[in-house]
């Protein structure tokens, strides 16, 4: 599996740098994405042909996203040591994984926060509950690369594992529910999922939900960085789709995989921001059932909230715009 970003995907791209361009002008940035979600609103949108609109012109770090551009690609790093995989299977660490999915070696790591460099409480979350720092050990598994997709859910829908979640065309979103059915949207994230339900999409792909440690262990490594990407720069809109509102915002979701240079160690892509994920563990070791964890922020999450040990919970049976699912398999799933 490739990687999509806005540079080579089949989005229809034509005239979209001037139209934005021209708005942009007019309007600001916020103005010009306005103009285009309502492009998308009477089914004349177009993808944006760059990977964000800078105010200030600069754009990413090219050498970063190439050297970051076979993540979860059959033959891409750390592909020896395996033999043949059957099809569908790739090599990582020399084990066999799916296609799309990065290994995370079995070790241990540090995983949470000392109160005093605890990211602050997500106001988007029913409420947020950190970690203690403390050392845990995991054996071999892999991650998704990605967050679910919607044309992965639609998969799922097809198969009749999955329901069509509530994903209503709000404000609240800046994307329309249209991209359900377009194809420009197809790329974007699975988002309104219950908790059951992402329970559900993971078993319909052979795979299952990830545990807290499990989510922070492929988003951090074993060095006990803040972020994905080191301990700095603090994120904003060039390294994740968060609610910068000090700047002019990141305006998502936006489809999956697109900052590539701000990976974690093992490949993991949007691990803060974009949507928040479900994992399988309780609040609390035996905490109530109704409420389950979500990881990683989303994008109406400020960057004083997001770090990787970023983690919130939400009702488990309310489905809410910003709450998605990344899978994790083991050997013999």
């Amino acid at each position: 599996m490739q990687v999509t970003t806005m540079a080579d995907s089949n989005v229809p791209q034509a005239s979209c740098k001037d139209r934005v361009a021209v708005t942009a002008v007019a309007l600001g940035t916020k103005g010009a994405y306005l103009i285009l979600t309502m492009h998308c609103l009477v089914g004349t949108g177009c993808g944006f042909d760059d990977e964000r609109i800078y105010p200030d012109g600069k754009g990413p770090d090219l050498a970063a996203v190439e050297a970051k551009s076979d993540l979860g690609v059959e033959g891409g790093p750390d592909s020896t040591g395996c033999g043949p995989c059957s099809e569908g299977m790739h090599c990582s660490h020399g084990v066999c994984i799916p296609l799309g999915m990065v290994g995370v070696p079995a070790g241990r790591f540090v995983m949470g926060c000392q109160e005093d460099e605890c990211p602050q409480a997500d106001s988007r979350a029913s409420s947020s509950s950190w970690i203690p720092k403390q050392e845990s050990e995991l054996p071999f598994y892999a991650i998704d690369a990605r967050e679910a997709t919607i044309a992965g859910h639609k998969q799922c829908m097809n198969a009749g594992f999955c329901e069509m979640p509530y994903m209503p065309c709000m404000v609240a979103s800046m994307h329309c529910a249209a991209y359900y059915f377009d194809a420009l949207g197809q790329e974007y994230p699975a988002l309104g999922l219950k908790y059951t339900e992402a329970v559900s999409y993971c078993e319909m792909r052979g795979k299952r939900l990830c545990t807290d440690a499990e989510w922070e262990k492929a988003a951090r490594g074993t060095d006990g960085r803040r972020y994905p990407w080191g301990d700095a720069p603090e994120p904003d809109c060039e390294w994740a789709i968060m609610a910068d509102l000090g700047a002019d915002g990141c305006w998502g979701p936006y489809e999956t995989g697109r900052i590539l240079w701000a990976a974690s160690p093992y490949g993991m892509l949007d691990a803060l921001g974009n949507v928040a994920e479900w994992v399988s563990s309780p609040v609390v070791d035996n905490g109530p059932a109704e409420f389950r964890v979500v990881r990683g922020g989303s994008y109406g999450t400020k960057a004083e909230s997001l770090s990787v040990s970023t983690r919130a919970w939400r009702h488990a049976a309310v489905q809410e715009l910003d709450v998605g699912v990344r899978c994790c398999w083991s050997p013999g799933n």
